[in-house]
C-alpha cells in the first residue's frame, strides 16, 4: 500500500487526538470527498457546455430570473435553518 506523510498544525493534531479520531481515516475521507466533488463539478460543467451548444447561452432576462430564484432559495434555506436552531434552543436539555 502506498504511503504518504502528512503534517498537521499543532492545533489540528490536538483536536484529532483529543477526539480520538484517526488522522489517516479523516484524510482518506477528505480526499475522497474532494475528488468526488471535483468530479461532480466537472460533470456539471460538461452538461452546461452541452446545453449552451444546443440552446445557446441564457438571455439577460433568464440570467436575472435564475439569480433571483437562487436568492429566494438561499433565503428560504437560511430561514429554515434559523427556525430549526431556534426550536432546538428552546427544547429542554436531558
Amino acid at each position: 500500500m502506498p504511503r504518504m506523510q502528512v503534517y498537521l498544525s499543532d492545533e489540528l493534531y490536538n483536536i484529532v487526538k483529543s477526539q480520538g479520531l484517526s488522522a489517516s481515516g479523516l484524510l482518506q475521507d477528505a480526499v475522497r470527498a474532494h475528488c468526488e466533488r471535483q468530479e461532480k463539478i466537472r460533470a456539471a460543467q460538461e452538461y452546461v457546455e452541452e446545453v449552451f451548444a444546443e440552446l445557446g447561452p441564457p438571455t439577460a432576462e433568464e440570467t436575472e430570473w435564475a439569480e433571483n430564484k437562487a436568492r429566494e432559495i438561499i433565503e428560504s434555506l437560511r430561514a429554515g435553518a434559523e427556525a430549526v436552531a431556534a426550536r432546538q434552543a428552546s427544547l429542554p436539555e436531558d
